[in-house]
């Protein structure tokens, strides 16, 4: 039977659990790169720009049920994580779009669709988890997308870390600093500590990663997803 996992707010839904099953799964999506076209007046073709950043896209599921008991569905709502059983070592970021109408479709089964907005990017669903005290080093990665990591960085003073060339700097360090390029957000004991930070949030790329450290560090840590288109 085809399935699918949805995780969100720290819970783990297995659709098995629920005798929810799937009729098959849309084709795997490489998602567009969004681009805008412009045409000149007396010059061929269109000029094309791109902001190297991928749209999202559209992922509907056909399921279906057993009607024999009542089942809770309400945890098939708002955003999470979705993993489907022909791609398990893949996890996608995904909200659902619609409300989940149960069609009867014989005496003791009904059938619904689930309409997910999916983020461009995937990932692994194991999270590694790097340590490394020394200024500088190298590491390489899987994926074949760029990875927005969570990084701690313990030490004191003005610290620079500079991955692959490209620097970002830390200023009135006094213990530990949590860098989230995802979300793009710095954070020290729990408060917003963008201030004392420049620069361009970290990525790390497939392949090896250079990283050179500036300023007394004690430690630093590369939490993260390997990331796939």
């Amino acid at each position: 039977m085809n399935y699918f996992i949805f995780k969100k707010n720290g819970n783990i839904y297995d659709s098995r659990d629920y005798g929810i099953g799937c009729g098959g799964f849309p084709p795997i999506v490489i998602p567009q790169k969004r681009c805008t076209f412009e045409t000149i007046p007396g010059r061929d073709g269109t000029l094309t720009s791109t902001d190297d950043c991928y749209d999202s896209y559209p992922k509907t599921i056909e399921c279906y049920m057993e009607d024999d008991v009542y089942k809770d569905l309400s945890w098939l709502s708002g955003r999470g994580k979705l993993v489907l059983s022909n791609e398990l070592e893949r996890e996608y970021d995904v909200t659902i779009k619609n409300n989940i109408e149960l069609e009867q479709i014989a005496t003791y089964w009904r059938n619904f669709l689930i309409n997910f907005e999916v983020q461009p990017y995937k990932k692994s669903p194991i999270q590694k988890d790097l340590l490394f005290n020394t200024k500088i080093f190298d590491f390489e990665i899987g994926g074949n997308a760029r990875c927005k990591p969570l990084i701690s960085v313990k030490g004191s003073g003005e610290i620079i870390i500079t991955i692959n060339g490209s620097s970002f700097k830390i200023k009135n360090l006094e213990n530990t600093i949590l860098i989230d390029s995802e979300l793009e957000v710095v954070q020290k004991n729990s408060q917003n500590a963008s201030s004392d930070t420049t620069g361009e949030f970290p990525i790390l790329y497939p392949g090896n990663n250079n990283v050179v450290i500036v300023g007394n560090l004690e430690k630093i840590e590369f939490i993260f997803q390997e990331t796939y288109l």
